[in-house]
C-alpha cells in the first residue's frame, strides 16, 4: 500500500509517504501477517524566509501480526535512520532503535488492550557538539466497549517515560514523563 499523511500547523507542514507491504503467513496457527513499513517525511518549514526545507528522517519497521481464538498479539521491531539534514533541524542525526508487543482480547460487547514498548535512541553529533538522547519507554491500556454492532467506543491510558539526553561539555535536557487519557471510536466496515 502507499499512502499520503499531511500534518498543516502554522509555521511546519509535514508531507508522510507511507509504503507497506504486507504477506499472509502460517507459524502459529492463527490468521498471521509479516508487515513491512517505510515512512518517508517531507518537512516545509515557513516561520523565515531562510526556512530550509526537506527529507526528514526516515522511519523502517517490521511487525508480526497473529489473531487468535479472538485475541490479537502483535510484535514490531523499528528503525530510524537519520537521513534528514540534522544541522537545520530535519532529523535528529541519530539511528534509534525500538521495540513494541501489542495485545488485544475482545470478550462478547468488551475489549481489553495493551502496548509496551521502548526506543533506544542513538548519539548524534551536531555542530561539534556530542549530543546522547535518552532513552524512551511507553505502556499503555485500555478497554472498549461495543456499542451497536461495528461500533466500539472506549479509552486508554497511555505512560510515556523519555530519558534526559546528555550534551558534550555536561550540558542536559530534562527527560519528558507523560500520562495520557485517550478517548477512541473504532468503526468496522469489514469484519474480514
Amino acid at each position: 500500500s502507499v499512502g499520503l499523511d499531511v500534518v498543516v500547523s502554522e509555521n511546519i507542514n509535514l508531507y508522510s509517504i507511507p509504503l507497506a507491504y504486507g504477506k499472509p503467513m502460517r507459524v502459529f496457527g492463527g490468521d498471521e501477517y509479516l508487515n513491512l513499513t517505510v515512512d518517508i517525511p517531507y518537512f516545509n518549514f515557513e516561520s523565515t524566509p531562510d526556512s530550509e526545507s526537506g527529507l526528514g528522517d526516515i522511519a523502517l519497521a517490521a511487525e508480526y501480526f497473529i489473531e487468535k481464538d479472538g485475541s490479537i498479539l502483535k510484535a514490531e521491531f523499528n528503525l530510524k535512520v537519520p537521513s534528514g539534514d540534522e544541522k537545520i533541524g530535519l532529523g535528529s542525526g541519530s539511528t534509534d532503535v525500538g521495540f513494541a508487543l501489542t495485545g488485544r482480547k475482545r470478550v462478547g460487547e468488551i475489549g481489553f488492550n495493551t502496548s509496551s514498548g521502548y526506543i533506544i535512541r542513538g548519539e548524534a553529533t551536531i555542530n561539534n557538539a556530542d549530543i546522547n538522547y535518552g532513552n524512551v519507554f511507553n505502556i499503555a491500556g485500555g478497554a472498549e466497549y461495543q456499542l451497536v454492532k461495528h461500533l466500539w467506543l472506549g479509552a486508554n491510558v497511555a505512560y510515556v517515560h523519555t530519558g534526559t539526553s546528555e550534551f558534550s561539555g555536561g550540558a542536559e535536557t530534562d527527560g519528558l514523563q507523560t500520562l495520557d487519557v485517550i478517548p477512541n471510536i473504532a468503526y468496522h466496515i469489514n469484519t474480514d
